[in-house]
């Protein structure tokens, strides 16, 4: 696991303004791997650039009040013990204003309590900062993730706000690419020639717990989906009970009438309609963004995305 120029960015990206990370910890503890140059240009001191692990830039560079690190094992000094795949104890939640995990979840078979477990340790008001696996990287853990994951595991429903994902190469050019959220039925996949990591940040405003679907299927649930017309159709979930549906009196009318080839014919059709009125570009949707000492904004332009491809 590893502390690189990618992480300094995202760590800066999700601190912003703020004057310190407070109480951080980090899953795994992570080796500070940084080429002069970019220490250089980071201003990173050379106190820090001796130090084997992070914590010492932690401190120095994003004014950290304590930096611990959690680890299964004690291999590598971690101060904190405990398998990620079991629910946290109660000594570990809220405890935390930064939580980095930069290379961490993949390798946790039950990541479904990995994250629960972060969302526990994280404050109120403090930030969690992922840096994953996203295309190309089979057999380096046991996952690799979905943008669609992190904005449904991190938002307002759930308790975080200042939701920022984004892709970004892993080889070659270090270009940042911001991934909106998924509105509707349209899904956002992201294919690439070359290695994406995937980087996520998320601010933690109150404590909440909701189920977690993927954004196209709760669109499905949600609405009748035949033929454009909508009904009181609802959703509504709780974490550990069976989802619930309530259709409007049209709605269930409709779906018990109307033969299932039907309704997969007028789909398709819908679909298409739509792709031929409204054609989605491939680099639309993703703010390009340049790695540097600062994240700086630049439109994307025509032309697109060099070995990264968006279909929408």
């Amino acid at each position: 696991m590893t502390f690189d120029e990618i992480a300094l960015v995202a760590l800066q990206a999700a601190a912003g303004d703020a004057a310190a990370i407070g109480r951080v910890v980090t899953l795994g503890r992570q080796e500070l791997h940084l080429p002069p140059r970019l220490a250089q240009a980071w201003e990173v001191s050379p106190e820090a650039q001796r130090a084997r692990y992070c914590e010492t830039l932690l401190f120095e560079k994003f004014g950290a009040k304590s930096v611990d690190s959690l680890d299964i094992s004690a291999y590598e000094g971690a101060t904190v013990l405990h398998d990620l795949n079991h629910p946290i104890s109660s000594s570990l939640a809220d405890r935390y204003d930064t939580i980095l995990d930069l290379g961490t979840l993949e390798h946790i078979y039950d990541a479904a309590v990995a994250f629960e477990n972060i969302c526990r340790m994280v404050s109120i008001g403090g930030r969690v900062i992922h840096v994953v696996p996203s295309n190309g990287y089979s057999g380096h853990g046991l996952y690799q993730f979905s943008a669609d994951l992190f904005h449904n595991l991190y938002n307002k429903n759930r308790g975080y706000t200042d939701v920022a994902v984004y892709v970004v190469r892993r080889d070659g050019p270090r270009d940042w690419f911001a991934v909106p959220t998924v509105i509707g039925s349209e899904r956002i996949n992201i294919e690439s020639l070359g290695r994406l990591l995937l980087m996520c940040h998320a601010r933690k405003t109150h404590n909440a717990r909701a189920a977690i679907f993927q954004t196209d299927y709760m669109r499905e649930w949600s609405l009748p989906n035949l033929l454009g017309i909508p009904s009181d159709c609802t959703l509504t979930a709780r974490v550990g009970q069976e989802v619930s549906m309530a259709r409007g009196t049209l709605g269930k009318t409709l779906l018990r009438l109307t033969p299932r080839p039907i309704r997969n014919v007028v789909g398709k059709v819908r679909s298409v309609a739509k792709l031929i009125i409204s054609p989605v570009k491939s680099d639309k949707p993703l703010k390009h963004i340049r790695l540097g000492p600062t994240l700086d904004t630049c439109s994307s332009g025509g032309g697109g995305l060099d070995s990264l491809f968006l279909n929408v």
